[in-house]
């Protein structure tokens, strides 16, 4: 069995699972130690690609392509990443503590 996660060419891949084993040879180098395969209901038919610490750049289309004795089936996904970005200052977290100290009523 094989399950291969990738971008716009098969080749190298996001993430490569055969025959039980992680396959790291053929991963694309952005996505190594981000990824990981959820196979626990994979008999089911169910695998999950968790990526993690997500960057804009993984934002876009995948396809997980799978074949097991001769069947081949292919899912596509489209991800969207959004970039989210909060600044605070000092004085802020200050006076966000503050706030929550008194409405714990830690402070009086």
């Amino acid at each position: 069995m094989e399950v291969r996660w990738v971008r716009s060419h098969r080749y190298p891949a996001v993430y490569v699972y055969m025959d039980g084993d992680y396959v790291d040879g053929e991963q694309m180098a952005e996505y190594r130690g981000r990824t990981a395969l959820v196979s626990d209901a994979i008999h089911e038919g169910r695998l999950t690609l968790q990526i993690h610490n997500a960057r804009t750049s993984d934002d876009g289309q995948y396809r997980c392509l799978f074949e097991k004795d001769g069947v081949y089936q292919e899912a596509n996904l489209d991800l969207k990443i959004v970039e989210f970005k909060m600044t605070f200052s000092w004085k802020m977290l200050l006076l966000l503590g503050l706030l929550l100290a008194g409405a714990a009523g830690l402070i009086r």
